[in-house]
């Protein structure tokens, strides 16, 4: 390929020159594009020019008029029993592959075959195995291939399962109780420490208001916060477990967007609401705390709409910024508490009842 198309055939200890079709279209060959297949004691040359793909016949003396197929895109002929499998593969046109078969010197019609899954075609590897010819895929984060046949597509088979699921939802759930357990005890620690040393307590009107330790904040908020996870979790489990999305990059990113999206809609109208109407989120109310403004009245939606404003800043560095706005505050205020003038304080405080 150094100056123009060269083609020579090696047998045993000879290397004899085989002269290259008399086609213009050969010197405009694009580099690497060429394939050849020995069948029946007959040379195949497939090779792409002019925006065609081109297959030349060899049989021994001369070769024969070429067959011109339409170029779209990549290609791969296979040796399949005494035929030829030839497919090719869009790019550009969401899953297509076409399939034509070269059997008694003749080629048939084309066929597109109905391959589920990703449209990156590109992935679609034609190969023999089993005694079938089959397209083998490697997904974004597993593996199948499809078994195929002049009539019909069978599959997806799975080689390998996807990321996500090989792990197995055991595991995942073990180490997400495990971590959590994990931060909870270094809360529940950090709590008593600092408790030693923070005021706890504030009087009123005669009435006396224990602020929320650290433990039971992390507490509540672990607890809304699966409440308002369950949802999410159960729709994309459902969608992952038929590996489309795994299949598909992109799909796969818009799913992890939209719900995140999703979550920090609902987390935020979720505690806004629920904290400005009743002062307390579930989370909270298991939890045993509650939602006032700084004069210790009732909370209002207005208030609770600021207050989980920033709870996007709140929670930078795993809730880094809150626990220290928490601890720096003589109320016990996070920045969303600061700013909306609220504090949270014990529930049985907050009726009136002393300790």
């Amino acid at each position: 390929m150094r100056k123009k198309p060269g083609l020579r055939l090696i047998s045993g200890n000879e290397v004899r020159e085989i002269p290259l079709p008399d086609d213009e279209t050969i010197e405009k060959m694009y580099i690497c594009s060429s394939k050849i297949l020995w069948s029946g004691n007959e040379l195949y040359l497939f090779y792409k020019a002019d925006e065609n793909l081109i297959c030349y016949k060899y049989d021994g003396k001369s070769w024969r008029q070429p067959d011109r197929f339409e170029d779209e895109g990549s290609y791969k002929p296979l040796l399949f029993r005494d035929n030829i499998l030839l497919f090719q593969m869009d790019s550009c046109k969401r899953q297509k592959v076409t399939l034509r078969v070269y059997s008694n010197n003749s080629w048939s019609e084309p066929k597109v075959l109905d391959i589920r899954g990703t449209p990156f075609n590109l992935s679609l590897v034609p190969a023999i195995f089993a005694e079938r010819p089959i397209l083998y895929q490697q997904g974004f984060f597993s593996e199948k291939y499809y078994f195929v046949d002049e009539v019909r597509v069978t599959g997806p088979f799975k080689i390998s399962s996807s990321f996500f699921f090989a792990l197995g939802l055991w595991k995942i759930v073990l180490i997400a109780i495990l971590s959590t357990a994990v931060y909870l005890l270094l809360a529940f620690l950090l709590s008593l420490f600092i408790g030693r040393y923070k005021l706890k307590r504030w009087i009123m009107d005669s009435k006396e208001y224990e602020f929320a330790s650290l433990w039971r904040r992390f507490l509540a908020n672990y607890i809304d916060t699966a409440i308002m996870m369950a949802p999410f979790a159960a729709v994309a489990y459902l969608l992952l477990k038929d590996d489309a999305f795994f299949d598909n990059p992109f799909r796969f990113f818009a799913l992890i967007i939209f719900s995140t999206v999703g979550m920090i809609l609902v987390g935020y109208f979720y505690y806004s609401l629920l904290e400005g109407i009743w002062g307390k989120t579930i989370g909270k109310r298991i939890s045993g705390i509650v939602v006032l403004k700084d004069n210790f009245t009732k909370c209002t939606i207005s208030k609770g709409l600021l207050r989980n404003l920033l709870r996007i800043v709140d929670f930078l560095f795993y809730y880094g910024v809150g626990l220290v706005s928490a601890v720096a505050t003589v109320k016990w205020q996070r920045l969303g508490d600061i700013v909306a003038e609220t504090v949270v304080v014990r529930d049985h405080h907050a009726s009136g009842s002393l300790p």
